[in-house]
This record gives structure tokens, sequence and C-alpha cells, in this order.
């Protein structure tokens, strides 16, 4: 929306929204409009704002941030569920009983068929997609950085999640 902020008017501006369950202000980000749009409107829907970190710098501008304020985490707008990425403690129940959700679980582990790829279900809003796959923010983090640096960490294997909203 091409609004700029301090760390500080930024923490202000999301802190009642985008704090979790142990007091964590989560700033959320995109690097990648087009190709993260869907998760972009999914937090818009729910008023969560969505910072665009789209310059090779801005890696190392999110380790700043988080190394100067504990209380800040920056999560990658896709690097998980909306409940997940901003945990509030809340539970939510599952429409299918604990067997249809190992049988949905199994189909699609021999569907993927991949040591790789974690699938798992959970009971997640019903506003959400009934499918999210993502990339550990912690893995593709290092990765990301490993590539502008020549670190040679960037052949660390892809690992991706597979949730199904129950």
């Amino acid at each position: 929306e091409k609004q700029y902020f301090t760390v500080e008017e930024y923490k202000n501006k999301v802190k009642e929204l985008q704090t979790d369950k142990d007091g964590n202000i989560i700033f959320l980000y995109t690097n990648d409009q087009a190709a993260q749009q869907t998760y972009i409107e999914a937090a818009q829907k729910r008023n969560f704002d969505v910072l665009l970190f789209d310059h090779p710098i801005d890696s190392h501008f999110i380790q700043t941030i988080e190394g100067e304020d504990e209380n800040v985490q920056v999560k990658r707008v896709d690097a998980d569920t909306l409940d997940n990425l901003i945990n509030t403690g809340e539970n939510k129940e599952s429409a299918l009983s604990e067997e249809q959700q190992n049988q949905l679980k199994e189909t699609f582990n021999n569907v993927i068929n991949d040591e790789q790829t974690t699938v798992e279900t959970e009971a997640l809003s019903p506003d959400d997609q009934p499918l999210v796959i993502t990339q550990a923010e912690f893995t593709r983090r290092m990765k990301e950085m490993s590539q502008m640096s020549g670190m040679g960490m960037d052949q660390l294997p892809d690992q991706y999640t597979v949730k199904i909203n129950t």
C-alpha cells in the first residue's frame, strides 16, 4: 500500500491483531506479491497487515529486526497457515472424525509418495483454504540467505508440509 513505518511505529500498528499467545508481535511479509497473492488476501481478510520485503537486503533486515527485539518475529505469509503463524491458542474443532482424518492423511501420503513432504490434518477456520502447502520458514530463509552469500546451504533438500483443513 506504499506506506512506510519505523519498526516501532509498525509494532504499534499491528500489535493488537498480530500478537500471539506468548506475547510475540508477528510481522507477516511477502517477498513476491504476485506469487503469494492468495496468502496475502487471506491475511487481509482477517485484518492482518503484510509487509513487502522484495529486495535482496531484506533477508538481512529481517534478521536485524528479530535480533533487536526478542518479542518480534518476522514470518513469511506463506510459511504456514495463518492460525499457526499467529497462534493465539484458540482451538478449532474438526468436522471430521479421527478415523476420517487418518484415512485422508493416508490417501494423500500415498498420492504424494515423497519422503521430503509431510502430510498433516488440522482443524482450521472454515474460511481458510482446504489445502495449504508450505515450506518451513527457517529452512527456506537459510537457503535464500545462503544463495545470496554463496555459503552452499542451498543444497539442503526442499521440505514441504501439506496441511489439510479438516
